[in-house]
């Protein structure tokens, strides 16, 4: 939550790195991350993804682990 007011408050996310195989979706105003393909955890059990979240003023990095622990 950012406590600056009007556009400098308002946060934009986007994945900056992790997502060469499409993975991932983020929305950009939310930060909610999804899914978009169905993973298997033979082929990769491990995703890492970095996250860029700015207010238009500031930006921080945001590193996030995925771990697939079922295929169902």
């Amino acid at each position: 939550m950012d406590q600056d007011s009007g556009e400098n408050g308002r946060l934009t996310y986007s994945i900056t790195e992790g997502n060469r195989a499409g993975y991932f979706m983020i929305d950009s105003v939310t930060g909610d991350i999804v899914t978009e393909m169905k993973m298997d955890r033979e082929t990769q059990d491990r995703y890492a993804l970095t996250v860029l979240a700015t207010d238009h003023v500031s930006t921080q990095l945001i590193y996030i682990t995925f771990t697939v622990i079922s295929e169902n």
